[in-house]
């Protein structure tokens, strides 16, 4: 019965364990590109942009809440501008994309757990000419039916308030780019 009861407490454990949120999680996808059809955005009239440098992301420790690693957060800002056709062929040129993780809070004591993250995102041209840099903050929420585990429902949330940044950073690149004079 012991042993039982120390198998059943173990696996409470590992099946509660922290996971860190997946690139392909935060990536925008249909439903972000079919938003910003909804929204007049002309994804060809953007610049195509190399992601070149991300930074602030923490790792993920077991035991702890989820988190966003810098090179995750990096990889699923590619997939994204690849999905959306914002990415450049190899050796073409384009503009040089830096993100800076700024801020992932994940409040306490909720059932439904919501996630805000904050990214300072900046647009270079040759020579490191800044043509664009703004912090964007997004929030995200996963109701409480939708896992057990909070440590689910915490990395669901974060990696719904990433893609929702990144999605909010095409938006504002398309407001601030074609409202210049």
């Amino acid at each position: 019965m012991l042993a039982r009861s120390t198998l059943l407490a173990l696996g409470l454990c590992f099946a509660s364990c922290a996971a860190p949120a997946s690139p392909d999680g935060m990536t925008v996808g249909e439903r972000e590109y079919s938003k910003l059809l909804t929204q007049d955005v002309e994804l060809q009239r953007l610049p195509v942009m190399r992601v070149r440098e991300v930074t602030g992301g923490l790792e993920t420790s077991s035991m702890g809440t989820p988190q966003i690693a810098s090179m995750d957060f990096a990889r699923a800002l590619r997939s994204s501008l690849l999905y959306l056709e914002l990415s450049p062929p190899r050796n073409e040129t384009a503009l040089d994309l830096d993100a800076q993780l700024l801020e992932l809070e994940l409040p306490s004591g909720a059932l439904d757990m919501p996630a805000y993250l904050t990214v300072r995102y900046r647009l270079f041209r040759e020579e490191d000419e800044l043509i664009y840099d703004h912090t964007i903050r997004t929030g995200y929420l996963i109701p409480r039916e939708t896992s057990f585990a909070g440590v689910e429902r915490a990395r669901l949330a974060i990696e719904g308030a990433a893609r929702d940044n990144i999605f909010e950073l095409v938006l504002s690149l398309w407001k601030d780019l074609n409202t210049a004079p």
